[in-house]
């Protein structure tokens, strides 16, 4: 009798870059929108799902034409880190929707040139087991 293995890729269909600044995040927020040309706005705190649920700022700016938003989420909330594995980054910058559109390599160039962002990354989400605390409507 043969066996069978099922492998399953869980595709996310966004992009996360982890940030590394010690600004407040409604200044690193206006840092982006200057650097990026866009226009976040605060939301409610996204809370993190899990045993333990956790508060984080949460920023969203829709590109006009719905193709994309990015977003700025605090990786560090007052009640845990939303991704523990990635306790390096202290902001995640999600990017949702079509990625394909956009230069991920340039973004990633320009956030690190802002002058309080000490790094920028992107997230390898096969090896961030906490990833899915990460979901983006």
């Amino acid at each position: 009798m043969s066996k069978y293995r099922l492998e399953w890729e869980d595709e996310s269909d966004f992009i996360a870059i982890g940030i590394a600044s010690h600004q407040k995040d409604y200044r690193l927020a206006w840092a982006l929108n200057k650097a990026l040309d866009c226009a976040f706005t605060r939301l409610e705190d996204y809370e993190s799902a899990g045993k333990k649920p956790s508060h984080h700022a949460c920023f969203k700016w829709q590109e006009p034409e719905d193709h994309y938003a990015f977003w700025l989420l605090a990786n560090r909330g007052e009640e845990a880190f939303l991704l523990p594995d990635l306790k390096q980054a202290d902001y995640l910058f999600v990017i949702d929707g079509m990625t394909d559109m956009l230069d991920i390599p340039t973004i990633q160039g320009q956030i690190k040139e802002i002058d309080t962002v000490l790094t920028a990354f992107e997230v390898d989400q096969t090896k961030t087991k906490s990833i899915q605390n990460i979901v983006v409507e």
